[in-house]
């Protein structure tokens, strides 16, 4: 079991002790405003202090916050009373969810077998229409590894923004694969990455579409590499079972609290 309740009511206590819960760390469809400058009006708010903390949470043991976290650092330049109010719903979130840790469950197996999940939500950002990546990795049934992070070029597509998506992914599971063979616990087989579009899947596996896709950067090919070698292997999974869906966009309540147990982050309650 990991979790940081001491830290998170410490945060809780810098900023929002009393605050009400809430179910969701960020609104279905939120979209924040870019501003040119800081209004004069909001340069006594903790923005950068608070999101500070938050990224530390979000880095360490609570994925689902990671999004959210995300969309808000992107306004530490310029940010007003819509983007701090944004931060205290993280807040109001974790005040509900203090108790969820990351379970890691051993089944009385001792062989460690690295699974993930890839995601993107394409065209995201209706300022700049860039799509947001999201991946996350497992062992004994809880995240180890986790990202959610807007893309840095357009895509085209659905598919062009999975594939991308999914590339990221294959290269954090070829670190984790050598760090559990540092570590004594060789991979075997393919380390499966869980995906929710077909035509990424088969864009992975066949280059008859290569032509569709010349414009991608070279690098996004590298999955198709990995794929051959039998390093990685894509495996489907439909969209209401794809873990990563919490990193890549904001989801209703009852969704989330499903990814939340698929990835192991569950209410704990032992005492620490």
């Amino acid at each position: 079991m990991l979790r940081q309740l001491g830290y998170l009511r410490s945060i809780l206590t810098y900023s929002m002790s009393n605050c009400k819960a809430i179910s969701t760390p960020i609104e279905v469809k939120t979209s924040l405003p870019k501003l040119p400058a800081t209004p004069t009006s909001a340069l006594s708010i903790p923005y950068r202090q608070a999101i500070g903390k938050l990224i530390y949470a979000a880095s360490s043991t609570r994925p689902d916050i990671s999004f959210a976290t995300s969309m808000v650092s992107t306004h530490l330049q310029a940010f007003d009373t819509p983007h701090w109010e944004a931060v205290k719903r993280i807040f109001r979130y974790l005040q509900g969810t203090l108790h969820y840790g990351l379970i890691f469950n051993s089944n009385g197996q001792s062989l460690l077998t690295l699974e993930g999940y890839s995601d993107a939500d394409w065209a995201r950002d209706s300022s700049d229409r860039k799509s947001t990546s999201g991946y996350l990795f497992t062992l004994k049934g809880a995240s180890i590894s986790w990202m959610s992070k807007k893309q840095d070029t357009v895509a085209l597509s659905s598919t062009e923004a999975e594939y991308i998506a999914t590339t990221h992914a294959a290269k954090e599971a070829l670190w984790l694969r050598g760090l559990l063979h540092d570590l004594g616990y060789p991979q075997e087989s393919a380390t499966i990455i869980h995906e929710d579009n077909q035509g990424c899947i088969a864009l992975s596996k066949n280059p008859i579409f290569h032509t569709r896709t010349k414009h991608l950067d070279v690098q996004a090919h590298f999955i198709r590499e990995q794929v051959r070698t039998n390093k990685v292997a894509l495996n489907y999974c439909p969209t209401e079972n794809m873990v990563a869906d919490f990193l890549t966009k904001a989801l209703h309540s009852p969704q989330l609290i499903k990814l939340c147990q698929l990835a192991g982050i569950i209410p704990t309650t032992h005492h620490c």
